[in-house]
């Protein structure tokens, strides 16, 4: 075995030995006899009596404070002569340490590495001990979790994605080798996830009928509408056919009655188009067709009803016009002027301005006696007589 190593008690006693002095009796012991004279100055002081205003009384007043003065002066010399070999012994000390100190590191350091070496080596193995327990544990939570937390994964994906997790949990079965003390909490966490598994299979599976159910509905509306649709076109192109009846009751001329017939001729009445309903769209065309028919016949009969009784009433209107002027016709001289006219002189006498007035229109004696007067700023009499003599001369010459 070993020797035994000094031990630092040991050590302490042979120090002992060496210094037997008591540095609480050693300081008193030298401050005694200061504090008995500072006692006695104290004692012999507080009996003393001046006035500091007197030169006696000032002179009694330094006496006290050398008194004092003294006693402190001597106690700091005795301190600085008791307190100088104790700071050398102090350099001493802290030196002669110095080198035991350079000396011990030595060997110290290298237990002291070994030591440290060993603690390091167990801390490392206990932390070690404690990860491996740590991510075991987390190993568990992370499987327990994932039991669980399927039914989430999958809960808005399809049926086969629910069958597929249901068929991925359902041959599991939680062992304490796999699961530790947590092995029951897994069997319940696996019991409930495939409950809750099979209940949103079973909702997704109701899900999907619906919602199967609501899209074949939905398509049949959409068909529904569509041949709607088509129906509704077709019979607003027969109401627009049937349309040309209104139109043509609103007609005033037969010119446009016979726009209406050539526009409702021009429209192509086929099944490709029309369908099951070319039969009524026919028939609708033929009935607009009669009516537009029928009624431009009315309104042409009445339109040469009309125009026979204008040219009758202009007629009529020309010859008054032109018995009035003969009548009222005069030369300057005041002679009458012969301005029987017939319709042929007219014609010869006043062909050229006549042409410039209307464009091949024959104007009406009234309007060649209406243009005269704004010409010449004049009366319509005036006009009417001026024309007359013209015509009496024109027709004359």
């Amino acid at each position: 075995m070993n020797a035994p190593l000094q031990t630092v008690e040991a050590e302490k006693i042979a120090s002992q030995e060496l210094v037997t002095l008591d540095p609480k009796t050693y300081v008193a012991a030298v401050y005694e006899p200061f504090s008995n004279r500072l006692q006695a100055a104290i004692k012999s002081s507080s009996k003393v009596t001046y006035a500091i205003a007197t030169k006696e009384g000032m002179a009694t007043a330094k006496e006290c404070r050398a008194l004092f003065r003294t006693i402190r002066l001597d106690c700091d010399k005795e301190r600085a002569a008791r307190k100088a070999p104790i700071i050398a012994i102090g350099k001493l000390l802290e030196s002669a340490y110095t080198e035991i100190e350079t000396a011990v590191k030595a060997h110290e350091e290298k237990f002291d590495a070994d030591i440290k070496a060993e603690e390091q080596r167990l801390e490392d193995e206990k932390a070690a001990k404690l990860k491996a327990e740590e991510q075991a544990k987390a190993a568990i939570q992370n499987k327990i979790d994932a039991i669980k937390n399927k039914p989430l994964g999958v809960m808005n994906k399809t049926v086969a994605d629910i069958e597929e997790a249901i068929a991925e949990l359902s041959p599991l079965i939680p062992t304490p080798a796999e699961f530790g003390e947590r092995f029951i909490e897994a069997e319940y966490a696996l019991k409930g996830a495939l409950e809750t598994l099979n209940s949103i299979l079973a909702g997704k599976k109701a899900q999907e009928q619906l919602e199967a159910q609501n899209k074949a509905a939905e398509a049949e509306a959409a068909e529904q509408a569509k041949e709607a649709a088509r129906v509704d076109g077709i019979k607003a192109k027969i109401q627009n056919i049937k349309n040309y009846i209104i139109k043509g009751s609103d007609c005033d001329f037969s010119s446009q009655l016979a726009s209406l017939a050539e526009e409702l001729e021009l429209i192509s009445i086929t099944e490709k188009e029309y369908q099951e309903f070319t039969e009524e769209a026919l028939a609708a065309a033929s009935k607009s067709m009669q009516f537009l028919l029928k009624q431009k016949a009315v309104l042409l009969n009445t339109e040469l009803e009309e125009k026979a009784a204008k040219e009758a009433a202009e007629i009529k209107a020309r010859q008054e016009l032109e018995a009035k002027i003969i009548a009222e016709a005069k030369n300057d001289d005041g002679a009458v002027v012969d301005a029987t006219f017939n319709e042929s002189d007219f014609k010869n006498v006043f062909a050229e301005p006549i042409q410039k007035i209307a464009n091949a229109k024959r104007p009406t004696a009234q309007a060649i006696i209406a243009l005269v007067a704004t010409t010449y700023k004049v009366e319509a009499k005036t006009a009417e007589r001026w024309l007359a003599q013209s015509f009496g001369e024109l027709k004359a010459a």
